[in-house]
């Protein structure tokens, strides 16, 4: 059954906060008993303010490029968390080059951004493809 708060009830923040600490908590214990995710190796090919780009193998001119975007909300290992689940493993098996954004934790000048920002000014910032 899902409860929902009347209309106009205001979020309590610090309840929230205690609670996503101790969610963050449980993952590091999860970390470190060696029951975290398994990721597919990759490099860094962008940073940027709140969002690093990364890329799984070298890229081949000949494949064709996906851009997975989790939610602001998520990890990027959402996509990648164990090799017989992993929807990045299944995209590289179809010989796509994949890239996957990864959130960074918001700064200063993030904090007031909304989902038009995430999901639509920081992506189409990525700086132009450069020609060969």
């Amino acid at each position: 059954m899902l409860i929902t708060p009347p209309l106009g009830t205001r979020l309590n923040w610090g309840l929230y906060a205690q609670i996503d600490a101790s969610r963050q908590w449980q993952g590091r214990m999860i970390d470190a008993l060696g029951l975290g995710p398994v990721r597919t190796p990759f490099r860094v090919v962008l940073t940027m303010p709140a969002l690093t780009l990364l890329a799984y193998q070298q890229p081949v001119r000949s494949r064709p490029a996906l851009l997975l975007v989790p939610a602001p909300i998520k990890r990027p290992y959402i996509w990648d968390m164990l090799p017989r689940i992993s929807v990045v493993q299944r995209c590289l098996e179809k010989q796509l080059q994949v890239y996957l954004v990864q959130w960074e934790p918001p700064g200063d000048v993030e904090q007031g951004f909304g989902l038009c920002e995430y999901a639509d000014r920081l992506i189409l910032t990525f700086p132009p493809r450069p020609r060969r």
